[in-house]
């Protein structure tokens, strides 16, 4: 006999019913199962509070992009 509930698991991104095994991924660290691979990076990218550099290089205060390249600052 089994020990399953009637839970059914869904994506820990959008929240779908995961129906099918293929393509699911699952995240060791976070305990979280995600349904497709663009679910995976979104989850991620939001989990590690990812963000285009570009977008804030000019509030960082140890690192500036001089000259073509990608620069710690007093270091």
């Amino acid at each position: 006999m089994s020990n399953l509930n009637d839970e059914i698991v869904k994506c820990s991104n959008c929240n779908k019913e995961i129906e099918s095994l293929d393509g699911v991924d699952y995240s060791q660290e976070n305990n979280a199962v995600l349904c497709s691979f663009n679910c995976a990076v979104d989850y991620y990218f939001d989990v590690m509070r990812s963000t285009p550099l570009e977008n804030i290089i000019d509030e960082m205060a140890d690192m500036e992009f001089t000259n073509g390249k990608l620069r710690y600052k007093n270091r």
